[in-house]
């Protein structure tokens, strides 16, 4: 067995602790944020941080001695928290004592990645919706049952159910290899949906947007709206990019929600937006962001009226029947359906657009490909069958 510590990325970086064991080796990541790392020495010059650094690997070794199994070591994980630990039992039994279900669940949702906000908000409302008291014997098909019809009658739309069931999923997959449950009814709860509505800016809309006359807030908007159009790219990975993200003619950079590298062409507009930005995109909350996006496509003229289904009026204010303008339905992520949905049109095949967004199955990019009457009447007139 060996213990060490790891940068997650460049620096400045936070940390992550690697227990290697059996050829196998198992990261967490400890909350712990430094500013160089001496790798040979496991130092990073912080005297305070660095003794907690050797007091939790002490920690870490005196439970797991020689030889643990993956049970202990995951189980060993559980006692480290964001840049805080705790004294770790000294044992090596696999039959560590069960947490409550509740402790568990916000003991999960606190670990740093890249779902933290997700499963913070799922956590607390499933909290709310079934209470403190809910034993692991608890989580069978009746359990999931009356979650969703606490969600319903909460008012929570299918897709935010879905958002919520699935991060409950995946922990109690977690808790299923610790031992806390047996029951695997839950791998066949369904996660809830309905057809998402969103919009996507066609290629002449995407000038209005680049040429607009804006306020210098505004400017800034567009700069990281056009960014994530040229990327295709979730706006937790495009806002990140600085100019040493280009590697010549390409822009490099991980992809923050599947620890995947993208290398595609640089667009000379994503140079020109890093360099009259000081060479890295403005900084602006996700909120923020999505509030100036639909300002500055509402200045562009993105202004043709969208019939939207009534989950998508009634989140906007509106009665139904009522029809939108298409600047009020524009946020970050339409940045990322237009790179898409330009890229897809463009013929590039969708193998390769995959490569791009990140998705794993053809019929999940699809689903964000937005084509309206006139491109679908253009692009069928280039098709021998009209001849």
């Amino acid at each position: 067995m060996n213990i060490r510590y790891n940068p997650k990325g460049r620096l400045p970086s936070s940390l992550r602790v690697v227990v290697t064991h059996n050829g196998k080796a198992y990261h967490k990541a400890i909350g712990v944020t430094v500013n160089k790392w001496d790798n040979a020495r496991q130092r990073c010059g912080d005297t305070v941080k660095d003794n907690q650094l050797l007091d939790l690997k002490v920690k870490l070794i005196e439970a797991l001695g020689h030889n643990p199994t993956e049970t202990a070591i995951l189980g060993s994980f559980r006692h480290i928290k964001r840049g805080l630990w705790y004294d770790i039992p000294q044992s090596t039994d696999t039959g560590q004592k069960t947490p409550l279900f509740a402790d568990y669940l916000r003991e999960w949702a606190d670990r740093p990645s890249g779902a933290y906000r997700q499963n913070k908000t799922a956590v607390k409302v499933i909290l709310e919706c079934m209470g403190e008291k809910t034993d692991w014997s608890d989580l069978n098909n009746a359990f999931y049952a009356k979650l969703i019809r606490k969600f319903d009658a909460r008012g929570m739309r299918p897709n935010y159910q879905g958002v919520v069931i699935g991060r409950l999923k995946t922990a109690l997959n977690e808790a299923h290899s610790l031992g806390y449950i047996q029951d695997l009814s839950f791998r066949d709860w369904k996660k809830p949906s309905e057809p998402t509505f969103a919009v996507a800016l066609n290629s002449e809309e995407v000038e209005r947007v680049w040429s607009a006359d804006l306020p210098p807030k505004l400017a800034k908007a567009r700069d990281l709206f056009i960014v994530g159009i040229y990327t295709a790219g979730r706006y937790s990975d495009y806002s990140r990019l600085t100019s040493d993200d280009l590697k010549g003619d390409r822009v490099a950079f991980v992809q923050k929600k599947t620890d995947t590298p993208v290398l595609i062409p640089c667009h000379p507009r994503i140079r020109l937006v890093l360099e009259r930005n000081g060479d890295r995109l403005p900084y602006m909350e996700i909120q923020t962001f999505n509030k100036r996006v639909k300002e500055v496509c509402k200045l562009a003229g993105i202004d043709s009226l969208v019939q939207a289904p009534q989950g998508t009026l009634e989140r906007l204010g509106k009665k139904k029947g009522d029809r939108v303008f298409k600047w009020e339905l524009c946020s970050s992520h339409t940045a990322r359906r237009t790179g898409a949905s330009l890229l897809y049109k463009s013929g590039v095949p969708v193998r390769v657009c995959r490569y791009l967004t990140g998705h794993t199955k053809d019929d999940t990019f699809l689903k964000y490909i937005r084509i309206d009457r006139e491109e679908a009447a253009d692009i069928l007139a280039t098709s021998p069958f009209f001849g």
